[in-house]
């Protein structure tokens, strides 16, 4: 019987030493039955971070994410540059990155999204400081991720 308030008070240190279980963070969008959810923010050691997220389409209905993907009217459709991270920490807000000749280092074939179905996307930016743990990710479409958790090194 003396082992039970132990073994309870080690399961209640273990729960609080690990924090609540980490849920993806997912959002709605402003089109009705689209959905974006994180699947990972991770450092690459080489000064970059890529979120690799998934946007899913639970309409009747396919719907083109061609150009509403893209950061503005200059960037080509097909291409995820509208996504950028927010550091509140810093107050600094990071693009997607981009190569020598100006190409988005991101998914570059957004197209129709079918009915029913999802998409895998992902994109590059420049790392936030070690001592950022969080950031907010924002898609166009949806409303902003909140508290997405960098990982890696």
């Amino acid at each position: 019987m003396t082992r039970l308030p132990i073994v309870v008070a080690g399961a209640v240190l273990a729960a609080s030493l690990l924090g609540p279980a980490l849920s993806a963070p997912t959002a709605p969008s402003s089109l009705p039955g689209l959905k974006v959810e994180v699947l990972d923010l991770k450092r690459d050691g080489g000064g970059g971070v890529t979120l690799t997220f998934t946007i899913t389409n639970d309409t009747d209905k396919a719907v083109s994410l061609s150009c509403q993907m893209r950061g503005d009217g200059n960037d080509q459709c097909g291409e995820a540059t509208g996504v950028y991270l927010i550091d509140a920490v810093n107050k600094k807000r990071y693009l997607v990155m981009r190569d020598t000749q100006n190409k988005c280092i991101c998914t570059d074939s957004v197209g129709n999204l079918p009915a029913k179905a999802s998409i895998s996307m992902w994109a590059k930016f420049a790392a936030p400081p070690a001592t950022v743990m969080t950031v907010t990710a924002v898609v166009p479409l949806f409303l902003p991720l909140d508290g997405v958790a960098i990982t890696g090194p």
